[in-house]
Parts: C-alpha cells; structure tokens; sequence
C-alpha cells in the first residue's frame, strides 16, 4: 500500500507540484517637495541612459537609477536637478551600493537637498525582501 503525502494541496511524488512563488523584493523610493508626497516602485533600467527625470514639485527633478547587472555596476543612484527656466541643474548625486538591507527607515535614510532658493527636497528608499 503506497502512502500519499499533501504538499501544499499537492499529492507527491506522484505528480509535480507549482511551487508557491515568494513575492519578489522590491525597490522603492519616496520624495516630498512643495507639499507633494510621491513613493515610486524602482525597477531595474535595462540601459541607464535612458532613464527619465521625474518631476519633484516646480523646483526640483529626480532620476533614480537602479542597475543589476553587471555586478560590479549594480547599485541605485540617485540624481536631484533644480531645475531653472525648464533647464535642470545637477544639485545632488548619490550612489547605494547592494547588499541594501530591510530597515525601516529605508537603506538610504531620510536625504534632505536644497537649492539656491532655500526650496527642500527630501527622499529615502527602502528595500523590501519580501
């Protein structure tokens, strides 16, 4: 008499099963400027070249880079422009290399750029394994 044992609502042996997909981590970032509050999932940019500036309020424009391949590149940068007459001005640059960890403040912690006007943009990603 063979005996049949459940796994997750499968029979094993006999048959295969689908494993049960754990989510995937994810990658995201959150800024806050002129009163505006926006938190952006990050995916990873097949060509970093060609990620787009994101608005940040009147003042400022954000671009978060997220790379994973090759190795020795893989890492999120972040980028600030103020932008003056609708041309931006680099006024920040940060790089954050992997392993990011789970904190609850986010890997970045709470980054505050200003610039020349006094205006604030802050930003901080987070990490999440699951």
């Amino acid at each position: 008499m063979a005996s049949l044992v459940l796994v997750g609502g499968c029979a094993a042996p006999s048959r295969s099963c689908p494993s049960a997909a754990a989510p995937a981590p994810r990658l995201e970032c959150t800024f806050e400027s002129g009163g505006d509050t926006k938190t952006l999932r990050i995916e990873p940019a097949p060509d970093p070249y060609r990620v787009p500036e994101i608005p940040a309020g009147d003042r400022f424009a954000l671009k978060f880079v997220y790379v994973t391949t090759p190795a020795d590149l893989a890492g999120l940068r972040v980028y600030a422009f103020q932008v003056n007459d609708g041309e931006p001005v680099i006024v920040h640059e940060a790089k954050y290399s992997p392993p990011f960890s789970a904190r609850r403040e986010g890997f970045t912690g709470r980054q505050l750029v200003y610039d020349r006007e006094g205006g604030e943009l802050a930003y901080a990603c987070s990490w999440f394994d699951r």
